[in-house]
């Protein structure tokens, strides 16, 4: 919310366009990882235009370095807002991308079983 690397449509939405930065760090995910933030699965493509890959390896770094449990997967391609990408079925069919679904089932089923 408040780095140069920021989704500022996101940003004017939640918070207006108007917001000064102090309240932009106080809503920013990757300064408020505390031991408390639950795990965490996050997934993103490298070439996402809408929003910065930047946002979720902060956010993964964030986790990491409070000691929260955090899985992240990297796509190389794939526009933003792929969804379940399942081919065939949705507009952004792509069996690579598809699999991240796959992944979150994994972390689900290790995640409960604790």
């Amino acid at each position: 919310m408040h780095a140069d690397f920021a989704h500022i449509g996101s940003r004017n939405n939640l918070l207006g366009d108007q917001v000064d930065m102090e309240t932009a760090k106080k809503h920013s995910a990757e300064l408020n990882v505390t031991l408390n933030t639950p795990k965490a699965f996050v997934f993103h493509t490298a070439d996402d235009d809408g929003v910065s890959i930047k946002n979720s390896l902060a956010f993964t770094n964030a986790c990491i370095e409070k000691n929260v449990s955090v899985e992240l997967h990297v796509y190389e391609h794939g526009p933003h807002g792929v969804g379940l990408a399942r081919p065939g079925i949705d507009p952004i069919g792509d069996e690579k991308l598809a699999t991240w679904s796959r992944l979150l089932l994994n972390w689900l089923g290790d995640w409960c079983a604790l």
